[in-house]
Formats: structure tokens, sequence, C-alpha cells
């Protein structure tokens, strides 16, 4: 495999984890509703995964490749169960535990990834800048739920 092609395959991988994070903020936001408080902080994060997606699509099509173009099986399960743990949980600890749980594995998988020397220079700005999402992420998904 060309290092181009372990680029892709890299960026592909992670933007399908962007998109479930994307798409799970977007289960979080209908969970609390637009009137409630924590609604801007989930649109906010569903623009910033946005952009992020779309700048590794341009990259993976810069490469001469088509981007993955949605998210994961797993990622569906993941909403699927936010929602009927926020039947029995109370909808805004659910919302937030669902959100920590994946900041977690968008961080450390992106930084599994860092870790590897055979990305590119290209690829491993794109999954810094996702990595230092996810971070942000996890922080405030800590001091909201505090």
């Amino acid at each position: 495999m060309s290092m181009k092609d372990y680029d892709i395959a890299v960026l592909n991988d992670v933007m399908t984890t962007l998109m479930d994070s994307r798409n799970g903020y977007k289960t979080c936001s209908n969970l609390v509703g637009n009137a409630h408080p924590l609604n801007r902080f989930f649109l906010r994060r569903i623009k910033e995964r946005e952009s992020l997606v779309v700048e590794m699509q341009t990259a993976v099509e810069s490469y001469g490749s088509v981007p993955e173009g949605s998210s994961s099986f797993g990622g569906t399960i993941h909403r699927v169960v936010t929602h009927f743990s926020s039947v029995f949980r109370g909808e805004e600890k659910a919302a937030l535990a669902a959100l920590q749980n994946g900041e977690d594995f968008l961080a450390e998988k992106i930084a599994e990834r860092l870790e590897d020397e055979k990305i590119g220079a290209e690829a491993r700005t794109l999954l810094k800048k996702a990595l230092a999402s996810a971070r942000d992420g996890e922080r405030l998904a800590v001091q909201l739920s505090a």
C-alpha cells in the first residue's frame, strides 16, 4: 500500500468516526430540544465536526480517491442506545454521558492513528486538528457533567 493509499484509509476511518460524533451531537441536540441551554453547545460541535469531515473529504479527493460518505454501524447502535437510555435516566444526563463516551472514543482512536509513523504530513495535520477538537469536547463534557 502506498503512503497516499494509507493516508486515504486512515482519513476515511477517522472521518467515519467524526460523522458518528456529529450524528451523536445531533441526537443529543434532539434529546434536549432547542430551548435547552446545552443545545447551543451541541449545535456548535455539530458545525465543528462537519467542518473537520469536509476538510478530510477534500484531502481524500486531492489524493484522487472518493471519501467515505456515511457513519458506521457502531455509531448507529450508539445513537440507539443513547435514545433508549434517555427514557430511563433523564434526557440531559443520558445525553452528557453519551457525549463524554463518544469524545473519549474519538480522542483515543485519533491518538492511536497519530502514533503511526507512516502517516503523511497533510493527514497528520488533519488528525491533530481532529484530536484537539475531541480533547476539547472531552473537557467540556466533563465540565457540563459536574
